[in-house]
């Protein structure tokens, strides 16, 4: 489960203060399938950061399991994202020297999982996605629909309990965005929480809970 308590993000310098979150209070709990919408510059991507353990909370507490990440070392945190968190971005974030088997193998290599196993376990895992004919390609070569499939593949290889997805559909046309949309729900259904940052309301309304930020602070859970 995932609770926030007070969470403050402060940029900015002292005279000049930005509050890209002011306060934000918030439980999540495990299985949950959220969207988190807002106008540009609410704050939506930055509570995803610090979801994902990729920034820090200026103050406030975040208690994950049990457990208070605030109290991680930067190590740790490291650790936590490799093995407990999957992320997906919309620009897919894939390198582009590397074929789909080297994107996708990336969070083992920093992994103690699946090592011994790991081409078989990147092989069925593109098999479930559907783009195992592609795994000697390279991103170039591939649709948006067929990137953000490979995207989710490297977020979900090391088997995470939850999945952060950044505007997951928002670089794919509409009927890709589709089938990119059915995958997470897919993957909720297995039990794991995905957490979707979304403008798009056709997206929101096949959440479970929606949670509306306006100026960095909750507008409205429903």
């Amino acid at each position: 489960m995932i609770k926030l308590k007070n969470i403050q993000k402060i940029y900015g310098k002292k005279d000049n203060p930005c509050h890209a979150l002011n306060g934000i209070d918030l439980q999540i709990e495990d299985g949950a399938l959220t969207a988190i919408t807002g106008p540009s510059g609410s704050g939506k991507s930055t509570l995803l950061n610090i979801l994902g353990c990729l920034d820090t909370a200026t103050s406030g507490t975040y208690m994950l399991n049990g457990n208070s990440v605030n109290d991680l070392s930067p190590k740790e945190k490291s650790i936590l994202r490799n093995t407990q968190i999957g992320f997906v971005v919309q620009d897919f974030a894939l390198i582009d020297k590397y074929t789909v088997y080297q994107n996708v193998l990336l969070p083992i290599q920093y992994s103690k999982k699946n090592q011994k196993n790991k081409k078989e376990t990147i092989k069925r895992m593109l098999e479930k996605l559907e783009i195992a004919d592609k795994i000697n390609e390279y991103p170039n070569n591939l649709s948006g629909g067929q990137k953000q499939r490979v995207a989710i593949a490297r977020a979900l290889i090391n088997s995470p309990e939850i999945i952060l997805a950044d505007e997951p559909t928002g670089a794919l046309d509409q009927k890709t965005g589709t089938e990119v949309m059915k995958l997470l729900k897919d993957i909720n259904r297995q039990g794991k929480t995905v957490i979707i940052v979304t403008h798009d309301p056709k997206v929101a309304g096949q959440c479970n809970k929606n949670i509306h930020i306006i100026d960095g602070k909750i507008d409205s859970i429903i």
